[in-house]
């Protein structure tokens, strides 16, 4: 299948479970099945025509058009909905999920605006979308997408994976696709903690790709991409990280161990709680980071996973607009440290002490490969202390910062 498609196909069924009730998620959405859809069957969709709240319109069925794609076929639906009659079914409506008789049908995938009105449109059957949702992104999609971005001019290109594809096939792809770090998550240093924790996940796979990895780089002595062992801490591993870390440290590794986090109060827990006052410190995920969601949106930090404040949309401006506009403000309040004065998602998040994750490394060559890798393109100063000129630490193109915090322990 075509790696686009797969990769829509991903972002449309997170939307559409994304808008799923509560309840629903936490016993899986009924389907309603492709097989028994009819011509002139009524339903509802949920889809965002303005601001950030899903809203509910109408839809009939046409038909189920086969072979609308190869292997795939479409369900046609129209809409007498007001909402839709007025904007027609539009391309930012991609995602949406339609429901027949209270259950999950499709998701909305192709409005055809040459007809009338432009209130016809073609949905995916959520059958088809979870079936490609469970096929893993491949070696020959990541690294091509890898090289793209180094085509394309992007610093510090990270490659986040579970490892457990990891093999004599995948690896001299993942080498060579101009990768500066390759992350793999762990979170465990036994069989029996890393299969309660990832379910689903093979440990002896894990080891031996990433046993491989490290081999294969010594073997043609590569410096980059940095690999690093990721554990992140849970109730249930925490006795683990110990062991962990000297494991991995001595295998030339660099180890990262992130404590909890609170994910902008999504997840209960924490490692740290929420304060305004004295003691906090300027946020490093606001400073750093910002995360693009299924729908374009622009949020303000890679924890804001439900898009909870939104800075603008990848379709009507440039990321660095965006940075340098309405997520500049954000920074700005944390420079100062104002923390009162911040959105309520970001004001009353413990995460900010959690970026500083604590990294432990082999050796002194390596510290300071990864150090000069992380000061890449910061946006805050040394001392998180307020700057005499704030644009000049606060834009894109300032570069002057240093490096996570670590430690050899």
């Amino acid at each position: 299948m075509d790696p686009s498609r797969t990769r829509w196909f991903r972002l449309a069924l997170v939307l559409a479970l994304a808008l799923l009730p509560v309840a629903a998620l936490a016993k899986g959405p009924e389907i309603f099945p492709l097989a028994q859809v009819k011509k002139g069957q009524k339903g509802y969709g949920l889809t965002v025509f303005e601001g950030t709240q899903p809203e509910r319109f109408e839809f009939e069925v046409i038909g189920v058009l086969r072979q609308f794609m190869p292997k795939m076929d479409i369900i046609l639906v129209t809409s007498k909905d007001p909402k839709i009659l007025e904007k027609g079914f539009a391309r930012g409506m991609s995602g949406s999920p339609l429901y027949l008789d209270g259950k999950v049908a499709c998701a909305f995938s192709y409005g055809f605006p040459f007809t009338k009105g432009g209130n016809i449109g073609g949905c995916t059957p959520i059958e088809y979308m979870i079936a490609e949702s469970k096929r893993p992104v491949r070696g020959p999609e990541y690294t091509a997408m890898a090289a793209n971005a180094e085509v394309a001019g992007c610093r510090k290109i990270t490659l986040n994976t579970n490892g457990n594809r990891l093999t004599e096939r995948t690896i001299p792809g993942l080498l060579d696709c101009g990768l500066d770090r390759l992350i793999i998550s762990c979170d465990a240093h036994t069989k029996e903690t890393y299969e309660r924790i990832r379910v689903g996940g093979r440990f002896e796979r894990l080891q031996a790709g990433a046993h491989l990895v490290l081999e294969t780089m010594a073997r043609r002595g590569l410096a980059r991409p940095l690999l690093e062992m990721q554990f992140s801490v849970f109730d249930e591993n925490a006795h683990e990280v110990e062991a962990f870390r000297r494991f991995w440290l001595g295998r030339g590794a660099v180890v990262k161990v992130r404590p909890k986090v609170f994910w902008s109060g999504t997840v209960p827990g924490g490692s740290h709680r929420v304060t305004t006052g004295g003691g906090r410190e300027p946020c490093l995920w606001a400073m750093d980071t910002m995360a693009i969601h299924w729908n374009g949106n622009i949020v303000m930090c890679a924890v804001d996973c439900d898009g909870k404040y939104v800075g603008g949309n990848v379709q009507a401006s440039s990321l660095k607009e965006v940075w340098n506009g309405p997520l500049r403000w954000i920074r700005e309040l944390h420079v100062q440290r104002r923390y009162k004065e911040l959105p309520q998602v970001c004001r009353e998040c413990p995460d900010w002490a959690v970026k500083r994750a604590l990294a432990f490394f082999p050796n002194e060559r390596v510290r300071a490969d990864y150090e000069a890798y992380i000061r890449l393109g910061r946006t805050f100063r040394p001392d998180h202390g307020a700057p005499q000129d704030l644009a000049e630490h606060l834009t894109v193109e300032d570069s002057a910062t240093p490096a996570e915090p670590g430690s050899e322990g």
